[in-house]
């Protein structure tokens, strides 16, 4: 992802080169490698266990998950898919974002008062992600 964002110009284009040699994307590789085995070597270091590891990364990842998933269901009422039908697109999509957006409520329901600090760094990340989309992409 931190390629193909880079190669669409979201992210620094440096991201978007590959190794000579091995033709893989290695720079955008480490950009996401470093950062988390970072993260996971001071979090073992402070002596964190497998059950508060998860909690610190696992609901995280989570919320990554079920934006990806609404974001793919959106996306798929905005385009005609080669196919299709207009009414199956909609049934399909709209079904399925529903269910996204039920899922995610339901999530974060059960997290907000506990994971304050993991919602408030999600929200500005999305934040700096929707602005930096909106600086880039032009408008429809």
């Amino acid at each position: 992802m931190t390629y193909a964002l880079a190669c669409q110009g979201l992210l620094p284009s440096r991201l978007a080169r590959v190794h000579p040699r091995f033709g893989t994307p290695a720079p955008a590789l480490a950009a996401l490698a470093l950062p988390v085995i970072g993260g996971g070597v001071v979090a073992i270091g402070r002596g964190l266990s497998a059950s508060q590891l998860f909690n610190l990364f696992g609901r995280f990842a989570v919320l990554g998950f079920l934006l990806v998933y609404g974001l793919a269901a959106g996306s798929s009422l905005r385009a005609p898919l080669p196919g299709c039908s207009d009414r199956r697109r909609w049934l399909v999509g709209g079904g399925c974002l529903l269910a996204v957006t039920a899922i995610g409520l339901g999530y974060l329901s059960g997290v907000i008062g506990q994971q304050n600090a993991m919602l408030l760094s999600f929200a500005a990340l999305l934040l700096l992600g929707w602005l930096r989309v909106r600086q880039v992409v032009p408008a429809y």
